[in-house]
């Protein structure tokens, strides 16, 4: 028959292997957390706390039941194994729940702030941000950084013609089949109604042009909605500097990078045009004339 000492120790054991266990959930939270100071500290000083609880609960329940064997267990005991042993660990668990799920919430609206809802790509406020941060980062490692600035050629033809709704279609059709032709190094967001960008870390000129002509090519490629012919698309590219502040020196080569745009238009839209120290352009690799206005 167990005597209710040795319930009282097996209970009160598990108790404090259970409260080990969340003070190993709440580190794995701190280091999860560990680029927030103060997120990082509670867990760590929160997982301390526990393991120092499991360990003085198995410590005075051992204590507890070999220097007093044959006495009965007070009710005091039971009430602090329930309040202490119990309910300490188990406010932990749903304290580190309730802190992933605020974290999870706080990163699906960080997403949806830096996204543009239409084609699912960054959008322009997302799209600088991680820009910025690529191009401290190539700075770093002596990189250079490529800008490619584009947009389509007619578009308003289309919308006057086909409707917005077709129009948001191929904003849509070109956003996936310019994001399956770059690498995972470029950073690809809309940065105005029909305007794209893609940053290119650690890529020189030369790299950002034949970018820029991929992605061309991926434009007139992409499947669009019935009834809407080629797309083309016009393109300016230039090397962001290096020099002053990343978010400054992004600001210069996107305003370089326009300018080589209009000057792609004014030529007579489809193809490449480099903006940088000395102006040039690449010329259209196709002759074939888009069917839409």
């Amino acid at each position: 028959m167990v005597t209710s000492e040795v319930l009282y120790l097996v209970v009160r054991l598990a108790l404090s292997i259970f409260t080990g266990l969340m003070a190993g959930v709440t580190f794995q939270y701190a280091i999860e957390a560990k680029r927030d100071g103060r997120r990082w500290r509670v867990g760590t000083i929160g997982g301390v706390l526990l393991v120092l609880a499991a360990s003085l609960s198995a410590v005075e329940a051992i204590y507890q039941v070999y220097t007093t064997p044959l006495e009965p267990i007070p009710l005091a005991n039971w009430l602090w194994l329930f309040c202490f042993d119990f309910l300490i660990p188990f406010y932990a668990l749903l304290l580190v729940r309730a802190w992933r799920d605020r974290d999870r919430a706080e990163m699906a609206l960080a997403r949806l702030a830096a996204t543009d809802p239409l084609t699912g790509i960054l959008n322009r406020r997302g799209f600088i941000g991680q820009a910025v941060t690529a191009i401290a980062a190539a700075r770093g490692r002596r990189e250079d950084v490529a800008l490619v600035v584009f947009d389509i050629d007619h578009f308003k033809s289309i919308n006057d013609a086909y409707g917005h709704l077709v129009g948001n279609a191929v904003l849509r059709a070109l956003a996936d089949a310019v994001t399956g032709s770059l690498r995972s190094d470029g950073i690809f967001g809309r940065v105005g109604g029909e305007e794209f960008a893609v940053l290119l870390a650690g890529a020189q000129l030369d790299h950002g042009v034949a970018v820029a002509e991929r992605v061309r090519a991926a434009i007139r490629s992409a499947f669009l909605p019935a009834g809407v012919g080629a797309v083309t698309a016009s393109a300016g590219v230039t090397s962001v500097a290096d020099r002053g502040e990343p978010a400054a020196a992004l600001t210069a080569a996107l305003a370089t990078a326009d300018a080589g745009l209009y000057d792609a238009k004014r030529e007579g839209r489809d193809r490449v045009v480099i903006k940088d120290t000395a102006p040039s352009i690449v010329p259209q690799q196709t002759t074939d004339q888009p069917s839409n206005p």
